[in-house]
């Protein structure tokens, strides 16, 4: 029995599958393979899912400057809770604040730093991560808050 007699559906099919062989070797001759700088490849011309030559890096949140503050201050064994007392009732957590005090010295930023403390230029002082590692030196150095007007509210924390 003859696979391909003479018949116009026989003569379809062989013609069909004739060009189908044709297709798929010239498109394997025709596509580039694609390969990294090693040569490996990449890509596999049967299987389209791309195989990645580096990994895709995490993506990392940036911290609110909240969070990096009050990070910041446990990282140096101090208690978030105050220092976050402190921000707000000093400046609202703005790190642009500004305030004039009576006897004409002026605070800055977040931590709303005087005017009289001249170890800290008044850019560091509107730095909020700058101002945070003064604060942080300070407050270690003192042993206490007493420096901020707003460390009289700590003892309702305490409560």
């Amino acid at each position: 029995m003859k696979i391909f007699n003479n018949t116009i559906y026989s003569r379809f099919l062989h013609q069909t599958t004739t060009v189908l062989i044709a297709i798929a070797f010239m498109t394997s001759m025709v596509l580039p393979k694609i390969v990294s700088a090693d040569n490996e490849p990449l890509m596999d011309m049967f299987n389209t899912t791309p195989i990645l030559a580096t990994p895709v890096p995490e993506v990392k949140q940036e911290l609110t400057p909240k969070e990096w503050v009050l990070a910041r201050v446990a990282e140096a064994g101090l208690n978030p809770a105050e220092a976050e007392a402190i921000i707000t009732c000093e400046s609202r957590w703005n790190p642009d604040a500004m305030g004039v005090n009576n006897n004409r010295s002026v605070d800055l930023g977040l931590w709303q730093i005087n005017s009289i403390h001249k170890d800290i230029s008044n850019a560091d002082k509107l730095d909020y991560q700058k101002a945070t590692d003064w604060a942080i030196s300070k407050r270690l150095k003192d042993g206490h808050w007493k420096a901020w007007h707003c460390s009289r509210k700590l003892a309702y924390l305490k409560k």
